[in-house]
């Protein structure tokens, strides 16, 4: 799970605009240059305690911030691998959707495996500041959110895909790398992992990343293809009205931002 999670994320890419979600939905978020100073502070508390990153000041992460959101996707890959911010569940924690099982990915790993690995290490850092960006939405004077949910929908999802990322050991072990370089801020901002249409392909990338992925397994909630038993589990933690249609939400559901 955890390999398929870090995949999804290094595979994607977010600007806080107007933009079409997979099925059609629309979202908007005014972009900025400039972040507001709770992120910047949320994400320092955190990276202070990572592994990876505890040696920097509060300057230089806010520069490393700056240059993060600054940076934009090549188009070409930008557009492959949209996700979206659906809204918040009863806890106020902001729920990441990403249709995974509809992304199409084979043919980059082909062309050049060296230079995908150098742009998805910047997605992965642009993903994840976008996450910190929703954790600060519902923050108050007296509360802070801490954690998202994610929800991976893996309709379609096959073991040709699979078997194409195990086919080239670089990738693999970039992904090793990344998992431990990250494992400590995932940990921290992600509260719950739903997987929906779960099969057999992704019941073995859970097997490879066990012994990598520590307690995010036990945040981890597997429902298969039975769409009554999803469908229910995903109203009993969001709202309806955070629900895209698709997934047994309301027909009135907009996502507050799509990013593709």
């Amino acid at each position: 799970m955890f390999k398929i999670f870090i995949t999804f994320i290094i595979f994607t890419r977010s600007c806080w605009a107007a933009n079409e979600s997979p099925n059609g939905a629309q979202g908007v978020i005014p972009n900025s240059t400039k972040l507001p100073e709770k992120v910047y502070s949320n994400v320092y508390n955190i990276m202070k305690y990572s592994k990876s990153y505890s040696n920097m000041t509060f300057e230089e992460v806010k520069n490393f911030l700056n240059d993060v959101e600054d940076w934009k996707a090549p188009e070409n890959i930008s557009k492959r691998f949209p996700y979206y911010l659906t809204g918040f569940d009863f806890e106020d924690r902001p729920i990441w959707v990403c249709e995974y099982g509809k992304y199409q990915w084979d043919d980059l790993m082909e062309r050049n495996s060296t230079e995908l690995m150098i742009v998805t290490e910047k997605l992965l850092r642009k993903v994840v500041l976008n996450v910190f960006k929703s954790l600060a939405q519902k923050e108050t004077p007296d509360r802070t959110v801490r954690q998202a949910v994610l929800v991976i929908d893996y309709e379609g999802f096959n073991m040709k895909q699979m078997t194409t990322v195990f086919s080239h050991p670089e990738i693999i072990e970039f992904i090793i790398r990344k998992s431990d370089e990250y494992r400590d801020i995932l940990v921290a901002i992600i509260g719950e992992i739903v997987l929906i249409n779960a099969n057999f392909a992704v019941a073995k990338g859970i097997d490879f990343i066990r012994p990598f992925v520590g307690e995010l397994l036990e945040r981890l909630t597997i429902l298969g293809a039975n769409k009554y038993k999803w469908k229910a589990e995903l109203r009993r933690l969001i709202p309806a009205n955070f629900i895209p249609p698709w997934y047994g939400g309301s027909k009135d559901f907009k996502p507050l931002a799509v990013f593709a």
